[in-house]
């Protein structure tokens, strides 16, 4: 009775999963599958009736990108009985995308008696990523208009006044003797709010940036990082042509900025680096620092800390334009970030 009630729940908690479920022998037969591994592979019920392992097979492999792959991926784990494959992605000819985790059935004291497949439908799952992914890029460039507009009322408007107040004032100074230490007063302050305001500018959108792009712009950047906060940038470009888009080049930019501006407030360094290279059909923008590192597990720290979207946010707009964020750190050793582009 025991054994009975057990059978009949994890048959029913079995068809209740949103998942595929398939159960095969260790030689690879098919034991067992349920109602949802049918329905996400499309296998024809003719088929299944049958109990045609090989047509079933053959049914899911017509519907891969790369079939070869995935089979070889089930040869190595039948060589490898007691092996675990976690959230494998398959991509499918249709536009679905599956995540496949497999697990040896096995008891305790190592009597194999075949493998589990799982596989999850994440299709609208990474559609979702994605149009966040797509929306947060649009939201990034929204902001860069706003600051490329706030700059340009900055240059045009305020800073056109007070440079015809000065030359006002200038004139007056000259004709005024008795005003003109009050008058020289004034001119001084005014030319500090120019400068303040030229600084301004720049920072809420770098000229360099848009009047002679991306490898010009990110010189700009080591040199002020160097200059405005005494951390010494070194920059380099191998001379090599790098076509990006302006809204490759905002995006771009803005990660470098980033990591820049952390290098600086938390590598505990004394120098960086930026270089910008073209290899192998990619834009190759390395940042580096000679700080104290960190390990794997502070980074995985990191992550799970609200300060840590900076990162976050380069990697989505990186994947929205087709191209990743690597690092490489050590304790005492410095860190190093390649944010990789493929070039058209």
């Amino acid at each position: 009775e025991t054994a009975r009630y057990q059978t009949t729940l994890l048959e029913s908690v079995n068809e209740a999963l949103l998942d595929g479920v398939l159960v095969v022998s260790p030689s690879g037969k098919w034991l067992s599958f349920n109602r949802r591994f049918v329905e996400i592979w499309q296998i024809p019920s003719a088929i299944i009736e049958s109990g045609d392992d090989a047509a079933a097979i053959a049914t899911v492999q017509s519907q891969l990108k790369d079939p070869r792959e995935f089979i070889d991926r089930i040869h190595h784990l039948y060589d490898r009985p007691f092996e675990i494959a976690l959230d494998e992605r398959l991509e499918l000819t249709d536009g679905r995308v599956f995540s496949r985790t497999s697990a040896p059935v096995s008891d305790p004291d190592g009597t194999l008696y075949g493998r589990v497949w799982f596989f999850h439908d994440r299709t609208q799952e990474e559609l979702a990523r994605q149009r966040l992914r797509e929306m947060a890029t649009q939201l990034t460039l929204s902001e860069e208009r706003e600051r490329r507009r706030i700059a340009s009322v900055l240059h045009d408007d305020i800073t056109q006044i007070l440079a015809i107040s000065q030359m006002k004032l200038h004139g007056l100074k000259r004709s005024a003797k008795d005003a003109s230490a009050a008058i020289g007063d004034v001119i001084q302050l005014i030319d500090e709010a120019i400068e303040r305001s030229r600084l301004l500018t720049i920072e809420l959108s770098p000229p360099v940036l848009y009047e002679q792009g991306l490898v010009p712009a990110l010189e700009w950047l080591a040199k002020r990082a160097s200059t405005r906060f005494g951390f010494p940038v070194a920059f380099e470009d191998d001379g090599q042509t790098k076509p990006v888009s302006e809204e490759s080049a905002v995006l771009l930019f803005q990660a470098v900025r980033e990591l820049v501006a952390n290098m600086i407030k938390h590598s505990k360094g004394t120098r960086g680096g930026i270089l910008v290279e073209r290899r192998h059909g990619n834009l190759n923008i390395i940042v580096r620092d000679d700080g104290v590192g960190f390990d794997e597990a502070a980074m995985q720290r990191a992550r799970e800390r609200s300060d840590s979207f900076g990162l976050f946010s380069i990697q989505e707009r990186m994947k929205v334009l087709g191209g990743r964020v690597e690092w490489e750190s050590k304790p005492g050793e410095g860190t190093t970030f390649s944010l990789v582009l493929p070039l058209v």
